[in-house]
């Protein structure tokens, strides 16, 4: 069980960082100055494979949490510039916390 829980919660960090990297990468490409730097480690190629490849089990939970939190900060820079990029995240998201989001197991 506790495998299934593992790849489940990998699962869920895949999906949500291929989102908000994806419009970071969109935001960056029209308003590359506007992009925080918080945000711009996800224009950089090499991030997938540091915060997926390299995820350690035990932290995919706060992996998952920092996706969030960059979400909630890109989402309201995007509102406006990117409407059917972003009702198609911000569906995906309410999914996410729809089927319980984050559950420490």
């Amino acid at each position: 069980m506790i495998v299934a829980s593992d790849i489940k919660k990998m699962s869920h960090l895949e999906l949500l960082y291929t989102c908000i990297s994806n419009m970071a990468n969109l935001f960056a490409a029209g308003f590359p100055e506007a992009l925080p730097e918080s945000l711009q480690h996800y224009c950089n190629k090499d991030d997938w494979n540091v915060v997926i490849y390299y995820n350690q089990s035990e932290k995919t939970l706060d992996s998952i949490e920092q996706v969030l939190k960059d979400a909630a900060e890109l989402l309201p820079l995007c509102a406006g510039k990117f409407d059917d990029a972003l009702i198609n995240i911000s569906n995906i998201l309410k999914k996410f916390r729809g089927r319980g989001g984050l559950k420490h197991e």
